[in-house]
């Protein structure tokens, strides 16, 4: 299952870069994406932010609606933590023996186990090396 979805968005993005690559307006790209979002309520825009211009969009409406990004903002932490090199595949995040709310977060963690179980203090402890400063900086790079 798990593949199929890695799979299914390979073949989605190489959709979006194909139609990205060719058109000069944003085009519905629905009848590609809807199997790919599937039992999902998910949305997809591409935007290309050199030429400020929306690219291909899928359920836009959905788009626009603001959410708070919870879990999705692991992935940026990742990416600074790797770039700032604290961290690297190998890093164990020592579990200090207090109850963190979820029984799976009561042990150690791993930057794989860190984003499978989204452990939040594993979350809370990287953002404190990498410190605001760095943290904003980052996030105007992106």
């Amino acid at each position: 299952m798990k593949n199929t979805i890695h799979i299914n968005f390979a073949i989605f993005l190489i959709i979006a870069n194909i139609i990205y690559s060719s058109a000069s307006a944003s085009t519905d790209i629905s009848t590609v994406a809807s199997p790919l979002f599937e039992g999902t309520e998910g949305c997809f825009l591409l935007y290309d932010a050199s030429t400020n211009a929306e690219i291909a969009q899928f359920n836009k409406a959905k788009c626009a609606t603001q959410m708070a990004p919870d879990s999705t903002f692991k992935i940026a932490l990742s990416l600074m933590a790797f770039d700032a090199e604290i961290i690297d595949q190998k890093t164990i995040f020592k579990w200090d023996k207090t109850p963190k709310g979820m029984e799976i977060w009561n042990s150690n963690h791993t930057p794989k186990t860190w984003m499978q179980f989204s452990v939040v203090w594993v979350s809370q402890e990287i953002t404190q090396k990498i410190g605001l400063n760095k943290i904003k900086n980052y996030l105007k790079d992106f």
